[in-house]
């Protein structure tokens, strides 16, 4: 899943439509990974920049913190407290 974080409005908005421009823009993954639920947040401010990936990286908690979405609420809550509490990065492919 993905979409934007719109916070304060620092940015305002654009057009004649006064579109808000957001703050930033998340993503949450979830993945079977051979029985054993794996999730992954990202948070991406609305900056200029290049970094690496890995710099995004975040719990599904803290994405969850910010744009007050329950994500994952239709796992079991022990499964659900796990994934969304921890990144494991190997399983994503980060080093």
């Amino acid at each position: 899943m993905c979409g934007p974080i719109v916070t304060d409005k620092k940015y305002g908005t654009i057009g004649e439509n006064k579109v808000v421009v957001p703050d930033g823009f998340y993503k949450v993954f979830l993945i079977d990974n051979n029985g054993r639920y794996e999730a992954m947040g990202l948070l991406f401010d609305h900056v200029s920049g290049r970094k690496k990936m890995k710099s995004y990286v975040c719990s599904v908690d803290s994405v969850e913190k910010v744009t007050g979405i329950d994500f994952f609420c239709r796992l079991p809550d022990e499964v659900e407290s796990r994934v969304e509490s921890q990144v494991d990065y190997l399983v994503w492919g980060f080093k």
